[in-house]
């Protein structure tokens, strides 16, 4: 989580390989937490060497989610499963987005499409939640970690998200 390190590392790997697509988009990730202007002019570069980068996309559909823009989301997640039809992230992604318009079947269809080809993904549930819980939606984000420490009970991005949630939900005493 050391970004300005993580920035300096790809800036440097992009004076070796300036093409590089993967570098373009692990620049962008790493000013993703802090400047969002850095981050798309790194997703638009990653983009422009390879238009189907499916990190680039994801990136690009979560960035949408937070700006709360889910037809573009969507055009996103279309455009990735074009590339690879059952990307669990993009799944996963597809879930949030039903459970943000309140549509709990397409929720749960698009969380089954997600598991389909590792049913115990712990990254699955832990990305829903986390996206919820973004949404200010804690309980139900507290119950997709859950449901990935169910999976994984070491998968720690999981533990450490559920631990925020319960903290903002004030069940401060749960092990």
């Amino acid at each position: 989580h050391d970004f300005a390190l993580a920035a300096k590392k790809f800036q440097e790997g992009l004076q070796q390989l300036p093409e590089d697509p993967d570098l373009h988009y692990g620049l962008a990730q790493s000013h993703a937490p802090g400047d969002q202007a850095l981050m798309m002019a790194s997703l638009e570069a990653a983009l422009q060497r390879n238009r189907n980068h499916v990190g680039g996309l994801l990136l690009l559909a979560d960035h949408n989610i937070d700006a709360e823009d889910y037809p573009a989301a969507e055009k996103l997640l279309e455009r990735i499963q074009t590339v690879n039809p059952w990307h669990p992230e993009a799944w996963a992604y597809r879930a949030i987005l039903a459970h943000l318009r309140n549509q709990p079947e397409s929720e749960k269809a698009s969380r089954q499409s997600a598991l389909k080809f590792w049913p115990g993904n712990p990254r699955v549930d832990h990305l829903i939640g986390l996206k919820l819980s973004q949404k200010y939606r804690f309980t139900e984000g507290a119950a997709y970690q859950r449901r990935a420490l169910d999976y994984d009970p070491g998968y720690l991005p999981a533990k450490a998200q559920l631990a925020q949630d319960l903290l903002r939900l004030g069940e401060e005493t749960e092990e």
